[in-house]
């Protein structure tokens, strides 16, 4: 039923004219970004990229305890920005949604489909899902082989009352949540579509500097992988410090830096030996803090397993001008990557194939929200559907009728007008008539009176 409600939409799309498209929202630690990705002239552009400070930091993990500051900065940002969308993405932290890549026994989707609505079928899989009281569990099939008796799935989870705050959030300011995406995944997702073709089988591994802690996400092919590195808030606060130190020389700085790459090192041994991924030829940083430059040559020389590079997202994409003018406003631009990859998502009310292959939609209701946009698709069509062979209906009709009509009431108006004059003769020729019986009349009288 899904896939006819789908197509059926699909067939319809150019009559409802209703855009799949929706704008990407994401929490700092103080400030809160939005990004719109669309498809100008036949190609995809960044077309809104903007930034809102708060006025305190928010904590990630008790995110309803500053509800009303994040509503208020996002109606004040959507108004600044001139966001057009009305549908809005949220950026998680993925500590607070865990994924990872299983591998089952071949299923084709419809029995995946059938077995997933029972949490028996998860808990005996990850034993993790049976400590959540209410989760919401998703997955996404990454590749399929009945000939190879394999289902490899992407699977997620999280508490309902975790995500929950989030969405009412962006009620409050105004905007339809209908896609909530992991962090990890976002940045994964984005870092593949930007590449070669060539290049999209070989292994990647990103690194993410966070306030709340730091991760590796690596993927190749049909699975990806995230790895949290052990480092201290000591040390966090110290990598923070360090972009604000005009060098970066001395062994107090040569030790902090070391400490770092010695975690990463050992992410990338436990990704390569653990998981089996072929060794990264490159990692790809971005981070959270509002500088990140210092320590980049510093970490490439002490990381000799692959060659440190940092990633501004805002180089992979066509962008307007007013979006390239305000990437230049940040002296961080890495911290807009999960943005920009959550931008590219949609509800995919059209049923397209999506070039993004680590796609996982959290939000509770998405069935719901996707199938009730397609029935408003379906139904505006069929509205206006009517409404155009009524014109058309109507126009041939009277194309047809009308030249006949004039002409019959045209017909109908000689007609009238012999029948008056046809009455007015009547009428004179019986005037003519009695006058001519009263002179008779009066010749027969005058007659008779001469005689006598």
């Amino acid at each position: 039923m899904t896939a006819i409600f789908a197509k059926t939409a699909r067939l319809f799309r150019p009559l409802a004219r209703r855009p799949d498209e929706l704008v990407a929202i994401k929490y700092h630690q103080q400030a809160i970004s939005m990004v719109e990705y669309r498809r100008i002239a036949g190609h995809y552009s960044l077309i809104s990229c903007a930034s809102i400070g708060l006025p305190r930091p928010i904590d990630h993990h008790h995110i309803s305890q500053h509800a009303d500051m994040l509503a208020e900065g996002i109606r004040i940002l959507k108004t600044k920005a001139q966001i057009s969308a009305t549908d809005a993405a949220i950026i998680l932290p993925g500590s607070m949604m865990p994924f990872r890549v299983i591998t089952l026994p071949y299923m084709s989707g419809k029995e995946l489909a059938r077995e997933a609505k029972e949490p028996e079928f998860w808990t005996d899989i990850d034993v993790d899902i049976s400590k959540y009281g209410n989760p919401l569990i998703r997955y996404h099939i990454l590749e399929s082989s009945e000939n190879d008796d394999m289902t490899r799935l992407l699977l997620s989870y999280a508490e309902d009352h975790v995500v929950q705050p989030w969405l009412d959030i962006i009620l409050a300011a105004h905007l339809n949540p209908v896609f909530l995406e992991n962090e990890w995944l976002a940045l994964a997702n984005l870092r593949k579509a930007t590449l070669p073709p060539i290049e999209q089988h070989n292994a990647h591994l990103i690194f993410q500097l966070n306030h709340q802690g730091c991760t590796c996400i690596a993927f190749e092919a049909k699975r990806v992988q995230s790895v949290k590195i052990e480092i201290s808030d000591f040390d966090l606060i110290l990598i923070e410090q360090a972009e604000e130190a005009t060098e970066l020389d001395g062994q107090f700085w040569d030790d902090v830096i070391g400490r770092l790459a010695n975690a990463v090192k050992q992410a990338v041994l436990y990704l390569q030996e653990e998981h089996d991924f072929s060794p990264f030829a490159q990692l790809h940083l971005v981070s959270e803090f509002p500088r990140c430059q210092n320590i980049i040559t510093l970490l490439d020389a002490k990381l000799e397993l692959v060659d440190v590079r940092f990633w501004n997202p805002f180089s992979d994409f066509r962008q307007t001008q007013a979006v390239t003018d305000q990437s230049k406003t940040y002296a961080n631009p890495s911290v807009m990557a999960s943005a920009i990859g959550t931008a590219m998502q949609k509800l995919n009310i059209y049923g397209e194939d999506m070039s993004l292959p680590f796609r996982i939609n959290m939000h509770p209701q998405e069935a719901t929200l996707r199938r009730n946009r397609q029935l408003n698709v379906i139904t505006t069509s069929l509205i206006r559907l009517m409404i155009m062979m009524i014109i058309l209906f109507g126009s041939f009709t009277a194309s047809i009728s009308l030249p006949s009509y004039l002409a019959s009431v045209k017909a109908t108006k000689d007609v009238d007008i012999l029948q008056q004059d046809a009455d007015r003769l009547g009428l004179q020729v019986q005037s003519m008539t009695k006058n001519n019986t009263e002179y008779r009349q009066q010749i027969i009288n005058f007659h008779d009176q001469k005689v006598s």
